[in-house]
């Protein structure tokens, strides 16, 4: 195979090569933007139940 051919193909399937370790790079770093968001929404979502567990106690209390 002479240059030419290297540098077609390079040239061929360079590009789609390095656009799916890119694509591969960044759905990773979502996946792990996700986690952490789900982990913040898992702990205000418990943060809530527990601010409406208190007023419902409280409310309570007030009507007794």
């Amino acid at each position: 195979m002479d240059i030419n051919g290297i540098t077609t193909l390079i040239g061929s399937l360079g590009f789609p090569i390095a656009a799916c370790c890119v694509m591969f790079y960044q759905n990773s770093k979502l996946q792990e933007t996700l986690n952490e968001l789900s982990k913040t929404l898992t702990s205000m979502n418990e943060r809530l139940t527990d601010i409406e567990t208190n007023v419902k106690t409280l409310e309570k209390e007030r009507s007794v």
